[in-house]
């Protein structure tokens, strides 16, 4: 009788029919599997990713806001540097001004200027330079006050060369000094002489 039911076509079919059913039922669990289980999966560890980095960026943030606030700190410290520094830069060279403030810090310093000399000017559109020269003499005390002076100007200058000499046993020493003066020129002025 086994022999009769394999070869029974109504049995074949049976078989065939429970076959294609079972395939359907496990081709139905891995395409629900696949359309809804595996992105929820997927939504779920990229979730937990992001609430681990969410809890690290919690724990560092006031690390993070006192860097903050200390950096803006410095910054706001800079710029107000910067603008005190743009406000001792004139828009033209006022060579006769800064020698009227030279004249008055020598003799508060007691320094006395021999020679004076208008130098080199490098001109661009955003700053532009000049150099002084100057001759004097004076103590080593002078000397100090007049350089400590030179910084304290409303006038925005550096000092680019300075050469004090030891003659003798006196206590006056030669200086030769070499002054920088900033301007800053207006879109007029660029080509303009200049002088103040």
């Amino acid at each position: 009788m086994r022999r009769e039911a394999l070869h029974n076509p109504g049995m074949t079919i049976g078989w065939t029919l429970h076959g294609a059913g079972l395939l359907s039922v496990i081709g139905g669990v891995v395409l629900f599997y696949g359309l809804f289980f595996a992105p929820l999966e997927y939504l779920r560890s990229r979730n937990t990713v992001r609430a681990r980095e969410l809890e690290t960026t919690l724990r560092e943030l006031p690390g993070e806001r006192a860097a903050n606030e200390r950096l803006r700190g410095q910054l706001k410290q800079l710029e107000s540097s910067a603008e005190k520094l743009r406000a001792r830069i004139p828009d033209q060279p006022l060579e006769a001004e800064f020698f009227d403030d030279l004249t008055e810090l020598a003799q508060r310093a007691d320094l006395r200027i021999s020679d004076y000399r208008r130098g080199e000017t490098s001109r661009s559109e955003r700053l532009s330079k000049m150099n002084v020269h100057l001759v004097g003499n004076s103590s080593y005390e002078g000397i100090c006050r007049f350089v400590d002076g030179l910084y304290s100007l409303a006038r925005l200058v550096q000092i680019e060369d300075l050469e004090i000499r030891a003659e003798g046993a006196s206590d006056d020493y030669p200086i030769t000094m070499t002054l920088l003066l900033f301007y800053q020129p207006t879109l007029g002025t660029v080509g303009d002489g200049g002088n103040g």
